[in-house]
């Protein structure tokens, strides 16, 4: 009798022809070995993942081989924390991270899972943000209070305000004090007003003017308004008064803070603005008669002090412009656009958020 061991059975043969018994033996451990190196390898359930903030995901793993143990950790707990034992993945602010699960074998090897995840900054949730407050009874560009409110009650959740500082170096909300604005605002004045006389102003006969306070009084009253601060183009010390203001305003409360996208038109604006205070969301606001030569530079800039987002002119941005900036995981605000199928092009093409004056 001869006795035939295979992977998982013992066969008992008796006589016969031993050149059938071979063969046998031989299909046996081939099947056998072919079972074997076919077992698939440990995978996640997931390998890229898209949260929004507060949002929790559980990744799993497949094919897992009983007796491993299982480590998994964050590349930036800032972006994304995860559950040490189970891949309870946690989006805590905007941007991209890689999750790791580190697999050590029965037999001692590891091997190393991951997935990225992406966390979207709750501003580009947003399809729109309305610009200067918003459009209101045909004016643009008015940035008063009830601009604000109207595009609240419209059901825009994003709200551009622009801030800039009268002779008397208050922060107040303005476009600007050129020709362009007052014509805009329909306020006959020239050159640059003190805090009072902004302040007495009504936009186009009738609006109210509103101030650094009064912009943060709104963001008090409703709570899950969200701001883009367009600070004008100001040198550093103008950059770091207007700040300090801002900040002074919302009592450093971060509740309130952590809800502005704050805008920079430069580099040496962006380190102002940090020496005051270190705003969570920033976005790098670009000029279209250069963003094409300056485009690899800005992205180098952003990636280099983690800055959520891009800024540019829609008249200047191309497919491959597009491409460049998503490409390096950054999002991007397209302004300013107020035809509805123009705005839904960009979309479609990549852009993340369309200022706009008036598309709800």
């Amino acid at each position: 009798m001869l006795i035939i061991l295979t992977y998982n059975a013992i066969i008992l043969v008796g006589g016969g022809n031993m050149k059938k018994i071979i063969v046998l033996l031989v299909a046996i451990l081939l099947f056998n070995t072919y079972t074997v190196f076919a077992k698939e390898n440990p995978s996640l359930t997931v390998d890229n993942l898209t949260l929004s903030i507060g949002e929790s995901y559980n990744i799993n793993i497949n094919n897992k081989i009983r007796g491993s143990k299982y480590y998994w950790y964050s590349n930036d707990t800032d972006i994304a924390t995860v559950n040490s034992k189970n891949g309870i993945v946690n989006a805590v602010s905007g941007g991209v991270t890689t999750i790791y699960c580190e697999i050590t074998l029965p037999s001692g090897d590891v091997e190393k899972l991951f997935c990225q995840v992406e966390v979207i900054p709750p501003f580009f949730v947003n399809k729109y943000v309305a610009h200067a407050g918003g459009g209101f009874e045909d004016n643009v560009y008015s940035n008063t209070k009830e601009a604000i409110l109207n595009s609240i009650e419209n059901g825009f959740n994003f709200i551009e305000i622009d801030l800039t500082l009268t002779s008397d170096d208050k922060l107040v909300c303005s476009h600007g004090w050129d020709k362009n604005t007052y014509e805009a605002i329909g306020v006959d004045y020239e050159g640059v007003p003190t805090y009072n006389e902004f302040m007495s102003w009504k936009v186009q006969g009738k609006y109210d003017t509103v101030d650094a306070d009064d912009l943060i009084g709104i963001m008090k009253e409703h709570p899950d308004l969200l701001i883009e601060i367009d600070l004008k183009k100001f040198g550093k010390a103008r950059t770091r008064k207007a700040i300090t203001q801002l900040v002074e305003s919302a009592g450093r409360d971060e509740q309130i803070l952590d809800r502005i996208l704050m805008q920079f038109t430069s580099e040496t604006a962006y380190f102002a603005i940090k020496e005051i205070y270190d705003f969570k969301y920033y976005q790098y606001f670009t000029y279209k008669s250069r963003i094409a030569d300056e485009l690899e530079d800005v992205i180098r800039f952003c990636k280099d002090n983690k800055i959520t987002s891009i800024a540019v002119n829609y008249t200047v941005l191309t497919a491959e412009m597009i491409d460049e900036i998503k490409n390096n995981n950054l999002y991007l605000l397209a302004f300013t656009i107020d035809d509805e199928d123009l705005a839904q092009e960009f979309l479609d093409r990549g852009v993340d958020t369309i200022c706009t004056n008036f598309i709800q």
